[in-house]
């Protein structure tokens, strides 16, 4: 009788084992597939806040001249820096305007919300002129951080710039 209790007690071990392993795979599971979600929604709402700012940068009136910060975008990346946005010549031209503009946007958004960025202004093709590149803490390309952002094709009458921004966490 002792062998046959025994052999119950090693049976009955191995059965708290087995549900213990079962219920560690479930946790692991649900963890790993909880994991995956929230970073999925992290980078479709950061792509979305980035796409977001800059359609609400590019539609921004400016002091200058009346002009929106796409025009002045436009202008800037034209090459037409001749567009002083004080009315004299010691005034910021365009380009600079623009990258003022968007300076202090950012200051207002990203910067209290201490949230790394990183922005980009250029041409599709060799006949763009002017390039604005901003970025704030570790969001360069190279960077380890998760990096989202978004593209927006402005139209000019040289072709085509790309505005970029990308949002590091």
């Amino acid at each position: 009788m002792g062998l046959a209790k025994k052999s119950q007690m090693e049976l009955l071990g191995l059965a708290i084992v087995i549900v213990l392993i079962i219920l560690a795979t479930i946790f692991v599971a649900r963890f790993i597939v909880t994991k995956d979600k929230d970073s999925e929604r992290k980078s479709y709402v950061d792509s979305e806040q980035a796409l977001s700012t800059i359609k609400a940068l590019i539609s921004t009136n400016t002091e200058c001249n009346g002009l929106t910060v796409s025009e002045i975008m436009s202008k800037c990346f034209e090459g037409n820096s001749q567009v002083y946005c004080g009315g004299t010549l010691g005034s910021p031209n365009s380009c600079e305007y623009a990258k003022l503009q968007i300076e202090a946007m950012f200051a207002g958004t990203f910067d209290e919300w201490n949230r790394d960025y990183e922005f980009l202004f250029y041409g599709q093709d060799s006949n763009s002129k002017n390039e604005i590149k901003l970025n704030e803490g570790e969001c360069l390309g190279r960077s380890r951080k998760r990096r989202e952002g978004s593209t927006y094709y402005l139209p000019t009458n040289l072709g085509t710039a790309n505005i970029e921004l990308y949002i590091c966490s």
